[in-house]
């Protein structure tokens, strides 16, 4: 069995205190489902602002994903599985800066977190994970979806996790786009976007 973990990385802001926390709110709840035309997506920015902000290609407040315009041209033309880029509609990002802005909404969950050969700790009584120090990928469970089905996705145990495949990262990397890294999952640890 290959281990699919060599081929998965984390997305992270750069970090730059210039580049501010943006966050990005859907009206209504659609974490495991495509959005419906016609629902307010607001985008606006989270504390602590910088005193001299820059405003880059991606940016994030927890984990998820707020992307430019030049972001969503590299990602729009692949048709990823699981994953719309919706337009922000409101919020001082939109309404006052004028940014153009938008939501990686990725609406893909994998059951897919080793949950033995991962350092987490698990609530039994929530059947959840609620914090992890390091983890691995189940390699056999991502394997039994077509690898089409896996380029970006959200682990379902802990879904903060929002996973790329190599390909993805790719061709991120070779549109030059400013304000993210890339974490191998093989380097990951609860430590490691702030080195």
């Amino acid at each position: 069995m290959t281990n699919l973990n060599e081929e998965y990385y984390l997305l992270y802001p750069d970090l730059n205190p210039a580049y501010p926390m943006i966050i990005a709110e859907l009206d209504g709840n659609f974490i495991d489902r495509p959005v419906i035309n016609g629902v307010d997506l607001d985008i606006y920015l989270d504390e602590p602002k910088p005193r001299k902000p820059q405003y880059v290609d991606y940016h994030s407040s927890g984990s998820v994903p707020v992307i430019s315009r030049s972001f969503a041209d590299v990602l729009q033309p692949l048709d990823i599985y699981g994953t719309q880029i919706l337009q922000g509609t409101t919020g001082d990002v939109i309404d006052d800066l004028k940014l153009d802005y938008y939501l990686l909404h990725v609406h893909h969950l994998i059951n897919c977190l080793d949950l033995k050969g991962s350092d987490i700790d698990y609530d039994k009584t929530l059947n959840l994970v609620d914090d992890v120090r390091s983890f691995t990928l189940d390699s056999a469970r991502l394997a039994k979806l077509p690898e089409e089905q896996r380029l970006i996705f959200v682990v379902r145990e802990y879904p903060i996790f929002y996973i790329f495949h190599q390909s993805i990262v790719d061709i991120v990397e070779r549109a030059d786009l400013k304000g993210m890294r890339f974490i191998p999952v093989k380097k990951w640890n609860d430590n490691a976007h702030f080195k």
